[in-house]
């Protein structure tokens, strides 16, 4: 019997390190586990964006919250820097008013009269109110007794065709002028280089564009009123256009009926009454349209007078 080999298939156990490099594959775990890991964060996101789009996150409410209290605090904090200022601007007029006081002695004209010799007033209300006619009858009253003014001058920008001065100038006996802006600096500064011996009264008619801006010629001016014998009464019908280092040198305010509430308290903090605010409004909306009301900041008193 012929013995046919046989054909057989042994296994063989290759030892991988055996194997060519060329046929290793390389295994990188870092790979391996980057897969499942992007995935589950798109999967998650996607999740959020759906869920943004249900209803509203959470925490996108809580930082829309924070967003807009910080906006708030912002906002506040300019609003109270705004107030700082404005309670910094009214000390400092009033300690200006305060050593006024102190230091000038101003000398009261009549006690019927309501502005001093050598002074800064203001008269404020809003258009025709009636405030040039209120001074041209106080300056009336000069005719009854003895003073030490030798001339007025009223000026205002159509001084000549003012009306209301043509028709109650010639009630006053004292020499009065009127004159427009333009000639009116040119020649206070040549009476000036005169000698006084008696006092000048001048009257500035709507005066808010002359008087806005620091102006180093108005700012001597006023302040060195005794020195100069002079008063001046300014008309204004806007506080606010009254620049402040002028604030500090008034001495009489006469305000007329119609300003509100609001607007009054601001004209009043930055003056030298002594009421209250509100003792002081509640006396201003006593008056009648018959009436004004004075504040004088030499003395801090607050009287009702008839127009």
């Amino acid at each position: 019997m012929n013995n046919t080999p046989q054909n057989t298939v042994e296994s063989q156990v290759i030892d991988i390190n055996e194997m060519p490099q060329a046929m290793i594959r390389p295994s990188n775990p870092l790979i391996e586990q980057a897969a499942p890991k992007k995935t589950r964060n798109q999967k998650d996101k996607m999740n959020q964006y759906i869920k943004r789009q249900v209803i509203d996150n959470p925490n996108d409410i809580m930082e829309d919250i924070i967003s807009e209290n910080k906006r708030l605090r912002k906002e506040l904090e300019k609003i109270r820097n705004l107030y700082i200022q404005e309670m910094k601007t009214n000390e400092e007029i009033r300690n200006g008013l305060l050593e006024q006081r102190l230091e000038n002695q101003i000398k009261r004209v009549h006690r019927q009269i309501f502005f001093y010799y050598n002074s800064f007033n203001i008269i404020i209300g809003k258009q025709g109110a009636g405030k040039t006619t209120f001074i041209m009858k106080e300056l009336a009253k000069l005719n009854k007794i003895e003073h030490q003014y030798e001339a007025i001058i009223y000026v205002s920008q159509n001084a000549g065709e003012d009306e209301t001065f043509k028709e109650l100038k010639d009630l006053i006996k004292t020499p009065i002028y009127g004159m427009n802006y333009e000639k009116f600096m040119p020649a206070l500064m040549q009476y000036y280089k005169q000698p006084q011996e008696k006092h000048l009264l001048i009257i500035l008619e709507d005066a808010s564009f002359a008087l806005m801006k620091e102006d180093k010629t108005w700012g001597e001016i006023i302040t060195r009123l005794r020195h100069l014998k002079t008063t001046i009464i300014v008309n204004l019908h806007i506080w606010k256009a009254l620049n402040p280092s002028f604030k500090t040198q008034i001495a009489t305010i006469i305000i007329f009926k119609g300003y509100s509430k609001e607007n009054f308290g601001y004209i009043y903090r930055q003056t030298a009454g002594s009421a209250t605010n509100s003792v002081a409004y509640y006396l201003y909306q006593s008056i009648n349209q018959n009436e004004v009301l004075k504040i004088d900041n030499l003395t801090g008193d607050l009287r009702i007078i008839k127009r």
